[in-house]
């Protein structure tokens, strides 16, 4: 019973390198030892092999480089985006109520080149929605992999930890606005305004 080490174009050399030299380690061991080693160990090197190629699917160093640096820059977008869009629009609405025009002509044309500004300022949303889908799947794909990762080599879930700036600012609602499934209690808001 001799599991072949794999040729990979693996994600991560070292992590290769480690995994085949414990493979053939392992199979020296087979050789010299009695056989009632031999079934365990060979579970062992399968096993072994089963999660590097899981380590590969993974493909740590791609989500590194490449995934989450895209969703990061899609992130940084947004928020250029946004930030423009909402300075155009507020120029055009103060240039709008500032306005004295007399002439009742000039101030409709003034009037619908600022509403026109305004409209097209409100492109973003469409932007804003593209790029989070694409930060969306970019999580999803990271997640799905993790998951599967976590099911393949067994690792039992436990409950996060929760950090004393997670714990404050869960207390005092101050992470920013909520979803729109947001579990906030009455409790929560009762604490916050006692708080005060």
């Amino acid at each position: 019973m001799n599991p072949k080490p794999r040729s990979t174009d693996a994600a991560d050399p070292k992590a290769s390198d480690a995994a085949e030299g414990l493979i053939r380690m392992l199979e020296g061991l087979l050789g010299s030892s009695e056989e009632a080693c031999a079934a365990p160990l060979g579970r062992l090197a399968k096993y072994v092999e089963k999660t590097n190629a899981e380590i590969e699917a993974l493909a740590p160093m791609a989500i590194a480089r490449h995934r989450i640096p895209a969703a990061r820059a899609e992130l940084d977008a947004i928020g250029r985006d946004v930030s423009d869009a909402a300075e155009r629009i507020l120029t055009s609405a103060a240039a709008l109520l500032s306005d004295e025009a007399a002439d009742p002509q000039t101030y409709k044309a003034f009037v619908q080149d600022h509403a026109i500004q305004i409209l097209e300022a409100c492109i973003f949303n469409d932007l804003v929605g593209q790029r989070l889908s694409k930060v969306t799947g970019e999580l999803t794909t990271v997640e799905a992999r993790l998951t599967r990762l976590s099911e393949e080599l067994g690792v039992p879930d436990h409950a996060e930890v929760e950090t004393p700036t997670d714990h404050r600012n869960r207390d005092l609602i101050l992470n920013g606005p909520q979803l729109s499934h947001s579990d906030v209690q009455q409790d929560d808001i009762d604490k916050l305004f006692n708080a005060s």
